[in-house]
């Protein structure tokens, strides 16, 4: 698992609540969400690789160098439309 304070923030939501963080290094680029609660975690989204999941952890590598993700994010029992812009600096 890999440490959020190594990337950067590109989203928080509160339902379901979840933070995704985005490695740019080292290559390829990497999201990679953390839930509140030790549930099943998964993107599905194209241009995203799942690398690895765990309870409330999900890492996915990004293909190419995409600056947008739209896809569907599912926690626990929760789906959601997910869009991530990777361009920006950082979100709160």
């Amino acid at each position: 698992m890999r440490p959020p304070s190594e990337g950067r923030v590109v989203a928080r939501l509160q339902a379901p609540e979840v933070e995704v963080v985005l490695f740019d290094t080292p290559p390829p680029r990497r999201l990679a969400i953390y839930a509140a609660e030790p549930v099943p975690v998964r993107l599905e989204a194209a241009g995203v690789a799942t690398e690895q999941m765990l309870g409330g952890y999900w890492l996915g590598r990004v293909e190419g160098e995409a600056t947008r993700v739209e896809g569907t994010l599912h926690v626990g029992e929760a789906s959601v439309a997910l869009t991530l812009d990777l361009s920006i600096p950082s979100r709160a």
